[in-house]
């Protein structure tokens, strides 16, 4: 077994704590495991699922950018309401594509495939939902996109 945070070898299999650094080692999550010992990628501990859900609902106020860890990003966006809804399309972009943000100690977040169909399920959920809504709004209102 590895150790997630420092990636070096367990010295125990059975050991609860990295010999190296000290970190919980991550029994349960095997995959993230096998992938950091196969090509000694040492991966975040922050969670891809998390970290893509809070951009999708409360990355306009910058709280993806301060569970990575980038607190001055994080203060910043949320100033500006996540750059007037740019800066929070981009990070929603950036952080669900394959070539996702790191955290603040550049180390990547894990993403095994199903992770990645489920947050972009979610993704495509609420902004049709957001879709269906907005025009339930102008056809019970009865107003025109003319009006606006």
């Amino acid at each position: 077994m590895y150790c997630n945070k420092c990636g070096q070898q367990a010295v125990n299999n059975n050991a609860d704590f990295c010999g190296n650094c000290g970190a919980k080692l991550d029994k349960e999550n095997i995959e993230l495991a096998a992938k950091s010992q196969n090509t000694n990628i040492v991966y975040s501990d922050k969670n891809f699922t998390v970290a893509s859900i809070l951009s999708l609902f409360l990355g306009n106020f910058g709280v993806d950018r301060f569970y990575l860890g980038y607190t001055g990003l994080g203060i910043l966006k949320l100033l500006t309401f996540g750059g007037c809804g740019v800066w929070y399309l981009i990070d929603l972009l950036l952080i669900a594509l394959p070539n996702n943000i790191p955290d603040n100690d550049n180390k990547p977040m894990y993403r095994s495939e199903e992770d990645k169909k489920t947050v972009w399920i979610v993704i495509g959920v609420v902004y049709i939902f957001n879709f269906i809504a907005w025009l339930m709004y102008f056809i019970f209102l009865g107003l025109s996109v003319n009006d606006i």
